[in-house]
């Protein structure tokens, strides 16, 4: 399922986004267009926003950290 939605504000997109989970559709995708990709899913996710600007090294060692 897509959907396009663009938001100015990251909490009420991330609340959006978790909204979307309760209904059963898991984000798989986000284009900076705003169109939003889901997939049905069973489990229970969170979703959290989490804006860097980070090089190639950075990003490599702040993904390892979690």
């Amino acid at each position: 399922m897509r959907k396009f939605k663009i938001f100015m504000n990251p909490i009420k997109e991330e609340a959006w986004i978790n909204a979307q989970l309760e209904k059963g559709y898991q984000l798989i995708a986000h284009s900076s267009w705003g169109i939003c990709t889901f997939r049905k899913t069973e489990k229970k996710y969170v979703t959290r926003i989490d804006y860097r600007s980070l090089n190639k090294k950075q990003y490599d060692e702040y993904i390892a950290l979690h």
